[in-house]
């Protein structure tokens, strides 16, 4: 009984310690250069592209703070004149979203510099982070949002699947400034109506997969 009594306590201090870390995160938008540069180096580091400033700076760019106030995480909402990603699209594919979306300037936006350091991933966290994302895209009023992501990144790619996205292009993208090699990704462009109805059609599916969180013996605070 005693020993029981020690694990719940022990439980218990792990759980208001946890509860209390993610109270003091805070996920804001950056809107001053000192700050962008700091997102721009941190994001280098985690995902391997240095996003050029006037990008960011065009861009909608939120970042996830820890409670000590670092950045450990975040994403940027670019419009579809600013994309990054319709830039490095080859001519064939290029041929392909204008077939298909002949106002993707002023219908589509793109979604990127989408990270989170894995020192700092909790259940709690995870839902708040996704959830953010969520809003931000609906505050956006277009119906379209395009994205890209490594092919070798296959569960990323599932989840994604929840807005049911059409395939743009499969395969080595133009090299942008800020890569360092090309990168043999998957283009695809969703749509926010169908994100709308995956919160309540796919709603079994994202929970399970947004509390994928880390095991607090491998957490260690990025700072």
């Amino acid at each position: 009984m005693i020993q029981r009594i020690a694990e719940l306590t022990s439980y218990t201090r792990g759980t208001t310690s946890a509860i209390n870390r993610i109270r003091k995160t805070s996920i804001n938008l950056l809107t001053n250069e000192e700050e962008l540069l700091e997102f721009q180096g941190l994001a280098y580091k985690n995902i391997g592209v240095r996003f050029p400033l006037d990008f960011l700076q065009a861009a909608r760019v939120f970042a996830v703070r820890n409670q000590r106030g670092v950045i450990c995480g975040g994403f940027a909402l670019a419009k579809g004149e600013h994309s990054r990603v319709i830039k490095s699209l080859p001519t064939e594919a290029m041929n392909t979203l204008k077939s298909q979306y002949p106002n993707y300037r002023e219908d589509i936006f793109e979604i990127t510099a989408l990270w989170l350091c894995r020192s700092e991933r909790s259940k709690t966290l995870s839902v708040r982070f996704w959830t953010k994302l969520y809003r931000e895209v609906v505050r956006k009023k277009r119906p379209y949002f395009i994205y890209a992501f490594s092919s070798e990144k296959k569960k990323l790619g599932k989840i994604y699947q929840v807005v049911k996205p059409t395939r743009i292009f499969e395969g080595y993208t133009n090299i942008l400034p800020g890569m360092n090699e090309p990168d043999h990704e998957i283009v695809e462009v969703g749509s926010v109506r169908a994100a709308h109805m995956a919160w309540v059609t796919q709603f079994s599916f994202l929970y399970r997969r947004l509390l994928h969180g880390r095991s607090a013996k491998k957490r260690v605070v990025y700072q």
